[in-house]
């Protein structure tokens, strides 16, 4: 009886195309979540800018012109952005105005929007 020593060509190719599936696997993966990553980034992104203007309009007076009830837009919004902030008329039972800010962005063919709301008490 003879021992076998070594690998068959077939043994080796089934081992090769096992580990080039998992390695395809891994890389989709990693595709995924690249994209994943990028998401989030213009996300959050967003969300600063619309928390930045938020907070600038919370620190005017009352009374500002930024503040007057109706649709409102940044004119002078970096590229790519639309910031827009809606406030509502003033609530007599609460004694304040509803403040609410719009930041948009076109990604890749669709636009992405975040979106926050405060109230603005009258002090």
């Amino acid at each position: 009886m003879k021992s076998q020593e070594g690998f068959t060509l077939l043994e080796v190719i089934i081992a090769i195309s096992i580990l080039a599936v998992g390695l395809l696997a891994v890389a989709a993966m990693q595709d995924s979540a690249m994209k994943a990553t990028v998401e989030a980034y213009n996300t959050t992104e967003r969300t600063i800018r619309a928390q930045d203007r938020m907070e600038l309009l919370l620190s005017l007076p009352y009374k500002d012109s930024m503040l007057l009830a109706g649709s409102h837009s940044d004119a002078s919004a970096p590229p790519g952005y639309t910031i827009t902030w809606n406030v509502d008329e003033d609530d007599p039972v609460t004694n304040s105005k509803k403040v609410t800010v719009f930041v948009s962005r076109q990604d890749r063919n669709r636009t992405r929007s975040t979106s926050i709301a405060c109230m603005k008490p009258r002090l």
